[in-house]
């Protein structure tokens, strides 16, 4: 698979994953629809196609989100010409901080903060000449590019880190042998590439990764099963898992999976993941799992459809997505109504404590049918009683 095929394929899983997810709207239509009158954005929209992919919040005045805004060509029947978006909160509002743009286009998906001068943000990156993953890291005063030599990562989809010196990305590459996962970690002072067990040998793609110590970590995704090369391949979801020595695959309670998105690792004895099973008639349903420290299980959450999740402790927790906010109090998840337009879509969400919680992504304010739609980025915030949107 070529770059170019690469992105439409990764645009494709998220068209497949929104169609199931508008069902899931559809089944809470009503709640939904009592949403829409939502106050104005304050989030910047530089361009069109403004989306939100990545948040990490550090305390009730600080906190980063990080998109992508479109600049040219901007239909998704074309290849679009996008630039990284990165936007800060001092407890009041939002504002634009400039970042590095390397290519063509530019992406950004993912954040994570370690400290007020020490965050990563993660993408890829694309250009007449050459293209790879995007790095950036934030210093406390400037974000910069930072470089690495590894030609075959195409994408950085996720970043974690428990430490400065234990910082996880993960994403997918392409080699002779297919489009591959990739995962490479930061030790404080440098990038190296970690070997990756591979559950196809044609297509597999990491699309979240997190890491709660330096011998506990998570990454989810998605490989093609069967009938790879033909018009009506099969695909299914998969996690790996890191013991302080290798990645291994973790097998799933489920056969019907289509894909995981998501995961957080809360201990060693704790995680969830999130993503879709295929349902009949093709329509895609949700899928929560969560790992005991031996095994992983699937968890009823009815006509939820997470497909972000964030936790600050092991009683506290969010699931975050277009059919509504779900909560977790350390014994049962339970349904939180929030006030966001109707074709919204939450790619992210991030917490640092039970009174502190921020959802971001997109939302069509306008042309919604049309190949050209107006989107625009969208932030929720949690103060320990209610979402607003900011």
């Amino acid at each position: 698979m070529n770059r170019k095929n690469a992105l439409l394929f990764r645009r494709a899983v998220g068209v497949a994953a929104m169609s199931g997810m508008l069902l899931a709207s559809a089944a809470v239509g009503v709640a939904h629809a009592a949403t829409s009158g939502a106050a104005a954005p304050q989030t910047p929209n530089p361009g069109k196609f403004n989306t939100l992919t990545g948040v990490a919040a550090l305390t009730p005045s600080n906190a980063w989100t990080v998109g992508t805004y479109c600049v040219a060509h901007c239909s998704y029947t074309t290849a679009q010409t996008t630039r990284s978006m990165i936007v800060h909160w001092n407890g009041k509002t939002w504002s634009r901080v400039p970042s590095p743009n390397p290519g063509v286009s530019d992406l950004l998906e993912g954040l994570t903060a370690i400290s007020p001068s020490d965050i990563w943000a993660v993408g890829y990156y694309s250009s007449l000449t050459t293209s790879g993953p995007l790095l950036l890291h934030w210093n406390g005063k400037t974000w910069s590019q930072v470089n690495t030599n590894f030609t075959d990562f195409a994408n950085v989809s996720s970043i974690s880190a428990s430490s400065a010196k234990n910082v996880w990305a993960a994403g997918y590459g392409f080699g002779s042998n297919g489009t591959h996962t990739e995962i490479i970690h930061w030790n404080g002072s440098a990038w190296s590439k970690i070997p990756t067990p591979r559950p196809s040998k044609t297509l597999d793609l990491l699309f979240s990764v997190s890491a709660d110590s330096s011998s506990d970590a998570w990454t989810v995704g998605q490989y093609c099963a069967s009938a790879c090369n033909t018009s009506t391949p099969t695909y299914h979801g998969f996690t790996l898992h890191w013991n302080g020595k290798k990645w291994s695959l973790a097998p799933l309670p489920v056969t019907n999976s289509l894909t995981l998105t998501a995961v957080d690792a809360v201990s060693p004895k704790n995680a969830w993941a999130v993503g879709q099973v295929t349902l009949s008639h093709n329509r895609g349903g949700a899928l929560l799992l969560h790992w005991n420290g031996k095994k992983w299980s699937k968890v009823n959450i009815g006509t939820a459809f997470p497909q972000a999740l964030a936790f600050s402790s092991a009683s506290s927790g969010w699931g975050v997505g277009p059919a509504g906010f779900l909560h977790w109090n350390g014994r049962s998840w339970s349904s939180v109504s929030v006030r966001a337009p109707l074709a919204t879509d939450f790619d992210s969400a991030s917490t640092d404590r039970s009174s502190d919680a921020w959802a971001v992504g997109s939302y069509c304010a306008a042309k919604c049918t049309s190949t050209a739609p107006v989107q625009d980025t969208i932030t929720m915030h949690w103060n320990g009683k209610t979402w607003t949107r900011k």
